[in-house]
């Protein structure tokens, strides 16, 4: 079985304290968070969904996304 994550643009504050259930007095969300895949160090599922119309965007570069 495969495991994929759509993509809908939801991101991880990887500086949030679980003991204290608080975030970084500095953060800046659209600065510091991550997506998903860059957070794990190893693999942890085998895609992301993304839409057509982002992958056809990105061949006319207008895409968001890197090709990472």
């Amino acid at each position: 079985m495969q495991y994929f994550l759509p993509d809908s643009q939801d991101l991880v504050d990887p500086s949030f304290d679980f003991n204290k259930e608080n975030r970084s007095a500095d953060r800046l969300r659209h600065r510091d968070d991550q997506y998903a895949h860059e957070v794990f160090s190893t693999r942890a599922f085998d895609g992301i969904l993304v839409s057509k119309a982002i992958v056809m965007a990105r061949r006319r570069r207008q895409a968001k996304y890197t090709q990472a």
